[in-house]
């Protein structure tokens, strides 16, 4: 008797496979899938690539892999790594999103999937913790002109606080992360959750077009949102705003570099190669509204209370 039912759970359990799991059961399971797995997935068998695209996949994730696909399968991608996979360095991503967590209690859900999920081997524009914090003098497919200030301090980043500048000449100290600069450019990655206009977005600034690096303007009016694909309001809508040479979230501004490095790979090629200089982090300085790149454009978020004294200043938006 023990012998067969042996025999019948043998049988049983060599008929179910997770091909014959009901398609419910299999969406239901991928939706547990984070980035690198839902990437291997694909590959699997062709079932599979067909279900993953009907599947309900976390959106930011669903993104962040047409993104990758869309990098792996460009003419001289690999050209494109010789650089970063010579110079990248392991971080501990949890810590870092945590550190993060510790100054402010919001982040930009896009961000945060992007540094937990990420395959460092596929970092776009040198953007990425895990790489030098240094500075590019150059501009190629490799490497992109500027200081990647997301090496800053990698293993407990800091967030600034740049002054949001409200039509009605009010202003306030807002939660950013300092992306990337280079000469006139200042970029910022917002965690205001009590802009709801202004949080997740990539902010520009670009200093030849009299933008100050230390401040983020609101104007009431018409719509500007660079990167953006929605159609923008009538100047009559009392609800629009503009947010001068932004991105609406950090995938989007992520998409516009990597076609900024695809165009470099065919007008300047692969050969040029900078290897810059290393900034010791030690000497960082902060020189309050200056357009130096190898300096923070304004104070810390956790030390914006001694600076009160900015908010005064007349600005305008």
């Amino acid at each position: 008797m023990e012998q067969a039912r042996s025999q019948g759970s043998t049988v049983l359990h060599s008929e179910i496979t997770i091909q014959s799991l009901p398609v419910e059961l299999i969406f239901d399971i991928f939706t547990y899938f984070k980035l690198k797995t839902y990437i291997i997935a694909h590959g699997v068998c062709k079932e599979w690539r067909r279900l993953l695209p009907l599947a309900p996949i976390n959106p930011v994730r669903r993104r962040l892999f047409q993104l990758y696909q869309n990098m792996i399968n460009t003419p001289d991608f690999i050209k494109t790594r010789v650089w970063i996979v010579d110079n990248l360095a392991p971080f501990d991503r949890q810590a870092y999103i945590d550190a993060l967590l510790s100054q402010y209690p919001a982040i930009p859900e896009e961000f945060r999937i992007w540094i937990l999920e990420w395959p460092a081997r596929a970092v776009i524009a040198c953007m990425w913790p895990g790489l030098p914090f240094s500075v590019c003098y150059s501009v190629g497919p490799q490497r992109r002109y500027g200081v990647n200030w997301l090496g800053y301090k990698k293993h407990s980043p800091k967030l600034l606080a740049p002054i949001y500048c409200h039509g009605s000449r009010t202003s306030k100290f807002s939660p950013a992360l300092l992306i990337w600069r280079a000469t006139y450019i200042t970029e910022y990655l917002s965690f205001d959750e009590s802009e709801p206009a202004l949080f997740g977005r990539v902010v520009v600034k670009d200093y030849m077009e009299h933008q100050s690096p230390a401040l983020i303007f609101h104007h009431r009016g018409a719509i500007y949102m660079s990167g953006d694909k929605k159609t923008a309001p009538s100047n009559n809508d009392e609800n629009s705003y503009t947010l001068s040479g932004s991105f609406p979230d950090w995938i989007c501004y992520l998409e516009y570099q990597w076609a900024i490095t695809v165009e470099q790979i065919h007008y300047v090629g692969s050969s040029q190669i900078d290897t810059g200089f290393l900034i010791e982090e030690d000497r960082v300085m902060t020189c309050f509204n200056q357009d130096i790149m190898n300096t923070r454009p304004t104070m810390e978020w956790t030390e914006r209370q001694r600076f009160l004294d900015h908010l005064t200043f007349p600005y305008y938006g």
